[in-house]
Order: structure tokens, then sequence, then C-alpha cells
């Protein structure tokens, strides 16, 4: 296992609300899972094209399914069962996407740092405009692993809130996109912010700060313990 292995934005949402015994547990877990785990970094990558995102506020152009999907199914992909996750997460939002005739609008936004060489991003490369309103999203692809409780989701709306509104995006909303089955297919759920759910700056440094030094003791030194965590770098981290 290599010890430049980083947490994934999702497992680090994930570990957010749990008591300190369950992350050092889960932790464990992660650093010495060994089964495979599907790559989604092609539906990720696709996601700008999958909805349509526009350099401009007033002209949008979609390319039909067919197209997109025989351009996707270029790319590199590590097996058959890859090809078939990716694909079927792609269809589906494209499908969410029309039918909801949603818009949106490209605008890249820079990952944070969070100290340990590690940075996150969670929020794709686009707003939407639903309603008349903006919206910006992070995608899910992670099924069962996923942001499958509200406590994790709150942490990823917490750092788009602190991050994204702002000046010109100051009322904008979240949301955060997750996939299930449902009849051989996947369905997409949309997940909204919950102001009241939102984490102070001062608690999400902190509590940030204790999962990576619990998880880079456990990633050097294994699961016969660690040494009292020290800083890792994140008391600015939304400056």
């Amino acid at each position: 296992m290599s010890k430049n292995r980083t947490l994934p934005v999702t497992d680090l949402a994930m570990l957010y609300p749990l008591p300190a015994d369950k992350r050092e547990r889960y932790i464990i877990n992660f650093i010495n899972s060994n089964h495979y785990n599907i790559s989604y970094n092609p539906f990720r990558q696709a996601i700008p094209s999958i909805v349509g995102a526009s350099t401009s506020l007033f002209e949008f152009t979609r390319l039909e399914l067919e197209i997109l999907t025989n351009e996707f199914l270029k790319k590199r992909f590590k097996n058959e069962e890859d090809r078939l996750a990716n694909l079927n997460l792609l269809k589906s939002l494209y499908n969410h996407w029309n039918e909801h005739d949603y818009k949106a609008v490209e605008r890249v936004c820079n990952p944070i740092p969070i100290g340990l060489n590690q940075f996150v991003k969670p929020w794709n490369d686009f707003y939407s405009i639903e309603d008349g309103r903006i919206f910006f999203y992070f995608i899910d692809p992670r099924r069962s692993s996923g942001l499958t409780n509200q406590g994790s989701r709150n942490f990823i709306f917490s750092i788009m809130y602190h991050n994204l509104a702002v000046g010109d995006f100051s009322d904008a909303d979240f949301k955060i996109c997750r996939f299930s089955d449902d009849s051989f297919r996947k369905k997409v759920t949309s997940h909204h912010i919950e102001r009241g759910g939102i984490f102070s700056l001062k608690e999400l440094n902190y509590e940030i700060d204790l999962i990576l030094n619990l998880y880079k003791n456990l990633l050097e030194n294994g699961a016969a313990g660690y040494r009292r965590p020290g800083k890792t770098g994140t008391d600015d981290l939304f400056s």
C-alpha cells in the first residue's frame, strides 16, 4: 500500500460525522482494502459534456445522446465492468437533465488544499440555471459507498457554501446528485442544501485536521496506534 495514497473527498465526507473509534475502523478498512473498485473518472471527466455546459449565458446546445455515447466509448476503460458502469451513469444523468430541461454554464473552480499534500474539489465545473435560480452541483457516482447520510452531505454542502457562495454567487443554491438502481436503470436523486446544517469554518478546519492526522498516522504506523495529533495545515483552509 502506497503511503502517498490520499483520501477521496467522498471518503473524507463519510468520515466527518463518525465518532473517533469508527473513524479509525473506517480508515483501517480503507488502507487495507485490496478489492477491485470501479473507476468513475471517465464519467466525472465527461460531466460538463453530458449536461451541455456552455461558455455563454445566451446560447445552450447539447450533443445528441448517441453522438455523446459514441465519443464517450472512445475513452480508455480498465475493463468491461468499468465501461458499462460509467456508460449507465452517463445515460442516467443525460436523461435526468433532459427531463428537467436544465441549462448549464461552465465555471471552473480550482481544488482547495487541506494539508498533507491533499486537495479536495466537492463540486463540478458548471452551475445550472433552474427556474431563474443558480445551483452548483456535486455529482456522486458511488452508490453503496457514497454520500449515503445527511451528515456527510452536510460536510460537502459546507465546503461548497464557504467556497462558492461568494460575490455574484452569494445567493446560489447547492445540490448533490446520487444514483440508485430502479427497475434495471440508474435513478438520479437530488439532495438540496439545508442552511441549518452548514458547519462553521472553525469546525470544518478542526475536524478535517483530526481526520487527516489520524489517517496519516495509521497509514505510516498501521493499526497498532497513532501519535498524538499535530497540525496538518488546515487552519487557513478556506480563507
